[in-house]
């Protein structure tokens, strides 16, 4: 059950109240009985001084009056501890009473108190004895005894009122205290209610508390806390509006898996890339997801190493997008906080340019082959035997200078093709015979048609 502070501050008053009372109480009394103990003791001694003035066959034969106006029982007791008379039993039937504590302090020291439980009367009795005396000869002893019922009557009496008195002045402090811890409980209760707000993202406002002590010290630091966690929350916020928005216009694809190695979130780039919408990733596995064993195998490489790995994975079944991934790690302070992030790079197009430019190489290489060839042919020829005919070496050296013109053009062309890609060239479309084309291919292989027959 949940206790509040305010029924812990009355129980722990209330708990205090209590054993003040009866700590008081307790002690009260006790030194009520004992200055009524000793009251009642001088007043019997007096008493019994008294009553030792007189001869002892006075003091026998008037015993009864003589213990009514002491209001006291009366002892008369000889010198060797034998009961002569007394004032409510017969003497007879008394034990000898040399041995009892009083009548030896009375001995020895001129009267003897002492306070015990009768056997005979059943209730506890004050002893008070004194020495009759003949001259400097001790003759016997007086004792006169009282209950101490009227002690208990009085002390319960007395203690009563000063319970009472007690119990009231408990009661207005006990009171006051209550009141002080209500005064006190209200900016406590201020402050739990602020904190309360702040623990579930309410940060606005101020704490204002009108007090100069250690509470008003700490609502003012709580308010300095508040102040720069606002501070620091904006800034986070801020941070955050620009990861993502750096996050979502990247060209590339990022994914983030978080330690149970499940897609955690994507980019738009990603989307883009795979045409798989955002809902249709998260929380799977890769394997789940893109049904691509090597980028599972990619990932289980990662997790082996723990190094940042490099490498180029097809994606999809139809037509696959080359993509050239980066599997790193995200570290954090314990394992349940590690991620691992993935970032995709399109490389089809790359990959579209590179085999482009390969076939490229291959046509061009065959294009500048064959007016190679042709010239070379032609050299050969003019070099192996000798051509009277002056025409037909002219002829030859007009196919030789026409495939070196070609080769010139083929130079001008990849010049052409240089600037279009990096476009510096503008376009000049001009006619075309075709005609005088096929003419001039045929001139190029028509030595070889020839040798073919």
């Amino acid at each position: 059950m949940k206790l509040h502070l305010f029924h812990k501050f009355f129980f722990a008053f209330l708990t205090v109240g209590i054993a003040v009372v009866a700590v008081a109480g307790f002690l009260i009394e006790r030194d009520l009985k004992a200055d009524l103990t000793i009251r009642i003791g001088e007043e019997t001694a007096a008493g019994a001084r008294i009553i030792a003035l007189m001869p002892a066959g006075e003091i026998a034969r008037h015993a009864g009056e003589l213990a009514e106006r002491a209001r006291a029982r009366l002892t008369l007791i000889d010198v060797m501890g034998r009961v002569t008379a007394d004032s409510e039993r017969d003497d007879r039937e008394m034990d000898n009473h040399l041995d009892r504590p009083e009548i030896q302090e009375a001995r020895l020291k001129g009267v003897g108190k002492a306070v015990r439980y009768s056997l005979t009367l059943k209730k506890d009795m004050i002893y008070v004895a004194v020495p009759l005396q003949e001259g400097s000869r001790t003759t016997g002893y007086i004792r006169l005894s009282r209950p101490l019922t009227e002690i208990a009557l009085a002390t319960y009496g007395m203690g009563k009122t000063v319970f009472a008195i007690i119990l009231a002045i408990v009661g207005v402090s006990l009171t006051i205290a209550l009141l002080f811890s209500l005064k006190m409980l209200s900016p406590i209760r201020k402050l739990a209610a602020f904190a309360g707000q702040v623990r579930t993202g309410n940060i606005s406002g101020t704490l204002r508390i009108d007090s100069r002590d250690e509470i008003g010290q700490l609502a003012e630091s709580i308010n300095e806390m508040v102040s720069a966690l606002r501070e620091k929350i904006r800034t986070a916020d801020a941070e955050k509006r620009k990861l993502e928005s750096v996050f979502s216009s990247m060209r590339e694809g990022v994914m983030v898996l978080d330690a149970e190695n499940r897609i955690e979130s994507v980019n738009r780039g990603m989307v883009e890339m795979t045409g798989r919408p955002h809902g249709d990733v998260i929380q799977k596995t890769l394997l789940e997801a893109f049904r691509n064993i090597k980028l599972h195998d990619a990932l289980e490489r990662f997790r082996v190493k723990e190094e940042t790995l490099c490498e180029e994975i097809g994606l999809g079944d139809y037509r696959p997008v080359m993509m050239d991934v980066t599997i790193s790690a995200i570290r954090g302070e314990t394992d349940a906080e590690r991620k691992t992030m993935l970032v995709f790079h399109d490389v089809t197009r790359l990959k579209k340019l590179e085999r482009i430019r390969t076939d490229f190489v291959a046509n061009v290489t065959h294009e500048i082959r064959t007016p190679l060839t042709a010239i070379i042919g032609f050299v050969e020829t003019l070099q192996q035997r000798w051509v009277d005919d002056p025409e037909k070496t002219m002829e030859f050296l007009r196919t030789i200078n026409e495939n070196a013109q070609r080769l010139n053009r083929l130079v001008d062309d990849l010049l052409i093709l240089t600037g279009i890609e990096s476009g510096e060239t503008n376009f000049h479309p001009e006619r075309l015979t075709i005609g005088d084309a096929l003419e001039q291919a045929l001139a190029v292989v028509a030595e070889r048609i020839s040798e073919k027959n």
